[in-house]
């Protein structure tokens, strides 16, 4: 009797519809206590359609070394990672989005940090850049605060379909994706610190879930190119408080504020980031429907 009841509590469990804010709290990614791992979320170097400033995620390009790193990205991903040793991460794990700009950057990182190639671990679509769809190849400063401002307003907002087959991603399908990257990185390893290499608004989903912060603010958490997150920075008291990740009280922490390496990052009263805005002062404020085909 006992064997059925299991199997029908567990079937049960698989036909209960997926909502975020409840999987947030199932899945222990609210704060990140429940988890085994130090994780640092690192967003790869300049590329060429970032200098271009054209937005890029149809998944067919990715392995193009042509869309991979510029010089200048190979310079700033050197130095963060000079920075990750200084906080004492010299033998991560490095879980990498398989496409070329973040497979340059895990590279970069596995030289200055000395990580055997078995600990360079690339992941075929857990971490893939969100697809963007219709907005593909857009102008990503005018476009991308646009999505973070559609994004705000409703989770399973999504861009226009494409013609092409680029996905066309809300922030709950990312959600999804990244749940499941953590999850197996928790099943495969305890006590690493692993470093995370994928695009924006993959890392700033992680954070908006690490910081216990509804998933429509993600964009606050938006890292730049080669900035990195340190997620032992991230704890927060039922007051809202930013703690120290070891408990002490007191003082103000970085984790939920700027990235790990931005150059505020250091002041612990530096203020949040703004909600994202509509970018032209004279456009009305989107609507859920006004930016996509739905």
């Amino acid at each position: 009797r006992q064997a059925v009841l299991r199997t029908i509590l567990s079937c049960a469990a698989v036909a209960v519809p997926w909502q975020p804010q409840r999987a947030l709290s199932i899945n222990g990614l609210t704060n990140f206590q429940g988890l085994s791992n130090r994780y640092v979320l690192l967003r790869p170097g300049e590329t060429t359609y970032d200098a271009a400033g054209i937005i890029d995620t149809n998944p067919i390009n990715k392995l193009d070394v042509a869309r991979g790193l510029t010089d200048r990205g190979r310079a700033q991903v050197h130095e963060a990672a000079r920075q990750l040793l200084e906080r004492g991460i010299d033998a991560p794990v490095v879980w990498y989005d398989s496409g070329a700009r973040a497979a340059q950057t895990a590279e970069i990182v596995g030289d200055v940090l000395s990580v055997p190639r078995t600990r360079l671990v690339p992941e075929y679509s857990f971490l893939s850049a969100r697809g963007m769809g219709a907005l593909d190849r857009g102008n990503a400063t005018l476009e991308l605060q646009r999505v973070h401002a559609a994004d705000a307003l409703d989770t399973a907002w999504a861009p226009s379909a494409a013609d092409d087959g680029t996905p066309s991603e809300s922030i709950d399908d990312v959600f999804v994706r990244v749940r499941q990257a953590v999850s197996k990185i928790e099943t495969q390893y305890s006590g690493e610190a692993v470093i995370l290499v994928g695009d924006s608004d993959v890392l700033s989903t992680i954070t908006a879930a690490a910081c216990g912060v509804e998933l429509e603010l993600h964009g606050r958490y938006a890292l730049g190119p080669a900035q990195f997150r340190d997620l032992r920075d991230v704890a927060t008291d039922r007051r809202g408080l930013w703690q120290s990740g070891d408990g002490g009280a007191g003082r103000r922490r970085d984790g939920c504020r700027a990235s790990s390496n931005a150059a505020d990052a250091a002041d612990p009263d530096v203020a949040r980031p703004p909600p994202p805005t509509w970018p032209d002062t004279h456009a009305p404020r989107p609507t859920v429907s006004a930016y996509s085909n739905t």
